[in-house]
Formats: structure tokens, C-alpha cells, sequence
């Protein structure tokens, strides 16, 4: 990479256009020959840049090799330790992720930057991802025995990355990668593992028990070195899959348990915690208690600014007042829970608002009963929602049916049959999120 493609992405990383770049430096026509390498920047320009920026550019220009190689194992080595990396660093793997590596080096880069990005600019770590998918070739790494860790990690990391964005089954697929390595993981590692596979496992396991098998995992591990913070979310997850298989006395003291560990501050655990009680609460029936839990669950992610985190909030609120047969107001909250899917990309959350308003509308408008089934079918399908198809093709295919549409009813039921082995657990939850 030249000096005015890395100047260029200097710029892109600060977020600042040529105007705000070159203010009191030199003219946007200058910069913008400097950019394209058509000229060179003089020592004047690079000095006064690296002044304004208060970075020392002579960093970023290095052409060591030797040098480069280490720098790019120790940012990454650190960052694996105590996930803290500087913007000066995040900056340099950025550049060096344009140049030539070995793939042990391009999976060191990679890793750490998508999974830094996972959790601070989600947009930016899609693509990275896409940038490492040239890099890392599954055939060049999957020989090389010490590369083992260096693959564990780029794995981990693009399974956060998809279950960031609701694609669970690539984060299965990554995360199955990880645990096919992980002979040499630490037990806190291993826990974290087993912890994110349990998440992602609800969302596309056929059987409930697996994502509790893994979970279970995750708790004896993670026990044996402390720390509140896992623990209290290990104890939530073990609740909802409880939850999830109908021991809800069970799960209730797990997630008093979760409760007593929780700070009262920390708003985003304390808004899983209360889904969740609301859960519990509608599978034992006291359906106003359940609201009330759902209730606060919505206003502590909007009081938290986690507006997205409310969907499950709005979803199940919907779900009791449809019981009880308020179905303006149930369809009031489930446009709210759209509203926010559509607005954030996230498209697992879409597709499960739009099944309770299917539901909804085959109480009292048949038509849109119709268009909303063929609507999500084909969304599912192109934004790889495979998980649902086959209860949903299924059902069109049976309307279908009874409605003397054979044609049409045999494309569906194909499509089911297609998708058979795709399915997945019904019981909405409050995402807790991957552990980074």
C-alpha cells in the first residue's frame, strides 16, 4: 500500500472528510493528487498532518517487515488477554491488513478487528469480514496445525460478528469451527465458548436440551474462576432454557440467584433479568405480573438508550394482550417492535414480530393472513432465516390446501419438506448477547 492510500485510510478511520482532513494544511486539490498517488507528500504536509492528528505518522510508514510482524503479534496478543487496544493500534492493523502476510498474520489482524468492532461499530466489523474472506482461505489454514489458536479466535470472532447480525446459522457454523480447536483453551476461554454456543444453539437447535447441555458446560467452567459478571449471565441463560422446558420453579431460582448477583445500576442485565421474570410469570399464569415484568423491561433498554433490546419487550406484550383478545393493542405493540427491526437491520427480530402478527391477522383479516405468510416466506429466504421456513411454508401450504389452491399448496409443502431439518425452538427470549 502507497503513502497516499494509507493517508486516505488514516482520514476514513478518524471519520473526517478532506475538508475537515487538510484544514490549515494544504488545499483539497493537493490531498486529493496525494490520495490518488499522483504526487508525493512533502515533509512539510506529513509533519504538519502528523501534528494535527497528534499522531507520529513515521509509525504508520514503516516499511520493516521484521518490525511490522512483531508489532501485528503483540497488538493482538494483548488484545486477546485483556480485549483493550488503543486507536493508534486499531488504526495500524488497519493498514497493515492491506499489505501481504503469511495467513498466521492475516487471522491475528482479523480477529482482533472484527471482534473489537463487533461490539463498537458492528457496520464497520461486516466489512472487515468480508475483507478477511480474500485473505483467509479455508484451504490455506486448515493444514497448518499452529495455526490452531490463531484460527480459534478468527472463528470466535466471526461468530459474534453473525450473531451480532441475526444470522445464527453462520455463527453456529463459526462457532462449531472454534470448538473443534479449542483443545489448548483456558477454562475461562472454554467457558465463553460453550456459553455463546448454548445462545446460538436456541436459536437454531431442533432440540432445547443441547443448548442446555452447553450451557451447563459453561456454568462448571466459568464457576471454578469467578467473576459476577459471567456468572450472572450464565445463571439468566441456564433460566431461560429452563424456562424454555417447562421447569420454571427451577428456573425462577436461578434467576433470583442471577438477581442477588446483579447491580442495580447496570441496566442492561437488570432488563434481561426482567424479561424474564415475565416469562416465568405468564408460564405460571399471573399474566398481570408478567405484563408489568415486560414493562420494565422496555423502559429500563429505552432509560439504557438500548432501544433494540425492547423488541422482545413489545413482542411479548403483544403475545398477552392477544390472549386476553386486544388485538389493537396487541398490533400497536407489534408495530413498535417492527418499527425498531426494520430501522436496525435486525432481521431474526423481524421475522419473529411478523409470525405473532400473522397470527394476529388470521383472527380478522384473512387477506393480509395470506400476503404477510408469502411476504416473510420470501424474506426468510433471502436473508437466510432458513430456521423458520418450514413451519411457516408449511402453514401457507395447509391454507392453501383448504382453500382448493393444490398447486400452490404442493410448491409450500415441498418448500417444508426442503427446509425439514432447519427448525427451531419457539419460545421467544430477551437476547443476552455473545460473550466477547
Amino acid at each position: 500500500m502507497g503513502i497516499g492510500a494509507k493517508i486516505r485510510l488514516i482520514r476514513i478511520h478518524k471519520k473526517m472528510t478532506q475538508q475537515q482532513f487538510i484544514e490549515g494544511i494544504c488545499t483539497h486539490a493537493y490531498l486529493s493528487k496525494v490520495e490518488n498517488e499522483q504526487v508525493k507528500p512533502s515533509k512539510s504536509f506529513l509533519k504538519k498532518l502528523s501534528s494535527k492528528l497528534k499522531l507520529n505518522l513515521d509509525d504508520f510508514f514503516n516499511e520493516d517487515k521484521e518490525a511490522i510482524v512483531t508489532s501485528i503479534r503483540s497488538i493482538s496478543s494483548e488484545f486477546r488477554s485483556d480485549l483493550t487496544i488503543s486507536e493508534n493500534e486499531l488504526l495500524l492493523l488497519k493498514l497493515y491488513a492491506k499489505d501481504f502476510f503469511a495467513s498466521e498474520l492475516y487471522l491475528k489482524i482479523y480477529s482482533t478487528l472484527i471482534k473489537y468492532y463487533v461490539t463498537e461499530e458492528v457496520t464497520i466489523a461486516k466489512h472487515l469480514y468480508h475483507d478477511s474472506i480474500k485473505y483467509i482461505l479455508e484451504d490455506d489454514i486448515n493444514n497448518e496445525d499452529d495455526m490452531d489458536m490463531d484460527r480459534y479466535y478468527y472463528y470466535f470472532a466471526c461468530g459474534n460478528l453473525f450473531h451480532a447480525v441475526q444470522d445464527f446459522a453462520i455463527a453456529d457454523e463459526y462457532f462449531s469451527k472454534a470448538e473443534r480447536l479449542s483443545d489448548n483453551c483456558s477454562i475461562e476461554e472454554m467457558g465463553k465458548l460453550y456459553f455463546n454456543i448454548s445462545i446460538v444453539k436456541m436459536k437454531v437447535a431442533d432440540h432445547p436440551e443441547v443448548a442446555l447441555e452447553y450451557v451447563n458446560k459453561s456454568y462448571a467452567l466459568l464457576k471454578k474462576i469467578g467473576g459476577d459478571a459471567y456468572l450472572t449471565k450464565v445463571l439468566i441463560l441456564k433460566s431461560i432454557q429452563l424456562t424454555n422446558l417447562n421447569a420454571v420453579d427451577e428456573a425462577l431460582t436461578y434467576l433470583e440467584k442471577a438477581r442477588q448477583l446483579v447491580c442495580s445500576k447496570d441496566l442492561l442485565i437488570n432488563a434481561v433479568i426482567a424479561f424474564h421474570m415475565g416469562n416465568i410469570y405468564k408460564k405460571k399464569n399471573y399474566i398481570d405480573v408478567a405484563v408489568d415484568w415486560y414493562k420494565k423491561n422496555i423502559q429500563l433498554n429505552i432509560e439504557n438508550k438500548k432501544e433494540e433490546l425492547a423488541i422482545t419487550g413489545y413482542q411479548q406484550l403483544a403475545k398477552a394482550y392477544y390472549d386476553i383478545k386486544r388485538w389493537d393493542i396487541a398490533n400497536d405493540y407489534l408495530e413498535c417492535a417492527l418499527r425498531i427491526s426494520e430501522t436496525r437491520e435486525l432481521r431474526y427480530n423481524w421475522v419473529e414480530t411478523k409470525r405473532i402478527q400473522i397470527e394476529l391477522y388470521k383472527r380478522f383479516d384473512i387477506k393480509k393472513y395470506e400476503l404477510a405468510l408469502k411476504e416473510v416466506i420470501e424474506y426468510c429466504k433471502v436473508h437466510n432465516q432458513t430456521s423458520f421456513i418450514y413451519d411457516l411454508a408449511s402453514e401457507l401450504g395447509k391454507y392453501y390446501f383448504s382453500n382448493r389452491y393444490y398447486k400452490k399448496s404442493a410448491e409450500m409443502l415441498l418448500l417444508a419438506l426442503e427446509s425439514k431439518d432447519t427448525g427451531r425452538t419457539e419460545e421467544i427470549d430477551s437476547d443476552l448477547g455473545v460473550i466477547p
